[in-house]
């Protein structure tokens, strides 16, 4: 409890200031204060974990991208290799059997 000279612990009588020096105003507060505290203990708690988790799927999603830069470059490869091959007719375009 803080009065008009800041001191702390020092109740001063008034007819609107009395509810505040009541045991049970009191003891609301120091709930309401742990409540607050906790519900942002928590909050920092659950950012700092998402956090984390954005960070975890960030790697993951570029190494899923360079899975795909390189399976698309072998895929590319086996194309121009099969291609080479004597008869690669059935790998033309219209020929009905594109694996693709």
């Amino acid at each position: 409890m803080n009065n008009e000279s800041g001191q702390k612990g020092v109740c001063v009588f008034s007819v609107q200031t009395d509810y505040r020096c009541s045991p049970e105003y009191r003891q609301r507060r120091e709930r309401n204060n742990i409540a607050v505290r906790k519900s942002r203990d928590k909050a920092k708690r659950r950012n700092q974990e998402m956090q984390q988790k954005l960070l975890e799927l960030s790697a993951e999603n570029e190494k899923l991208h360079k899975k795909i830069e390189q399976l698309s470059r072998d895929l590319t490869s086996l194309r121009h290799f099969f291609k080479q091959l004597p008869g690669a007719s059935f790998l033309q375009p219209g020929s009905g059997t594109d694996c693709r």
